[in-house]
């Protein structure tokens, strides 16, 4: 999957056909977290769900323990350092974070146990690690 086929993306930072938002959240949920997009919520199966609502996705989090219920939090990795934290521990490889002089751009670095090496580069760091990230996974993102 080619993502800067799309001519009217915006570069992001210089760096990147990519543009923090809905489009790329989804994106990352579906290819990098691998929970299915749905349009509405469903009870079964009892697993992470994550829903299209509004200009958004809501993740349904199934709560372990003796009453099954659900919790429920929006997934914004593009923008948000929280949600974007839960991509980087999706991953068992290393990961390098860091500003990069001028100190204006972001880097964030998965390394592989054999060494392969994904980099996401952009003036935010959430919008780094989703980069990175979705590299890591085979989509071409540059």
């Amino acid at each position: 999957m080619d993502l800067c086929a799309d001519r009217s993306a915006r570069v992001v930072g210089g760096m990147s056909c990519l543009q923090a938002g809905y489009e790329l959240d989804a994106l990352v949920a579906e290819k990098v977290m691998e929970w299915p997009i749905r349009e509405q919520f469903e009870l079964e199966p009892y697993e992470i769900q994550c829903i299209r609502h509004g200009e958004g996705l809501i993740l349904h989090i199934p709560l372990h323990n003796a009453v099954k219920g659900w919790t429920h939090q929006t997934f914004r990795p593009s923008i948000s350092i929280a949600d974007a934290w839960q991509v980087v521990e999706h991953f068992t490889y290393l990961y390098l974070f860091h500003s990069r002089p001028p100190f204006d751009q972001w880097e964030c670095k998965l390394v592989e146990q054999d060494e392969r090496r994904y980099y996401g580069t952009s003036a935010t760091a959430p919008l780094a690690i989703c980069i990175a990230a979705l590299k890591a996974v085979g989509v071409s993102v540059e």
